[in-house]
């Protein structure tokens, strides 16, 4: 069984804690949404960020606007 590397997980509330957190953390700092693709690649090494960050809790990011259209899309909906 493939395990994964020791990293720091974050969840911040906000956008702009997580884009604090991810200034702190530099260039081994990633995001994750789903982590289908991130979780995966860390447990055969092929990514191995020291800090991952959430962004599942932040209800800023839960809708996408679309000013120009003057529409609104549920994140469930993409």
């Amino acid at each position: 069984m493939l395990r994964l590397p020791t990293f720091t997980f974050h969840q911040p509330k906000t956008l702009r804690d997580a884009l604090g957190m991810k200034a702190d953390a530099g260039p081994e700092g990633v995001f994750v949404a789903g982590g289908t693709d991130l979780y995966p690649n860390m447990k055969r090494r092929q990514q191995e960020p020291r800090t991952v960050i959430s962004l599942m809790g932040i209800s800023e990011l839960a809708e996408t606007r679309n000013a120009e259209r003057g529409t609104d899309v549920e994140r469930t909906s993409l």
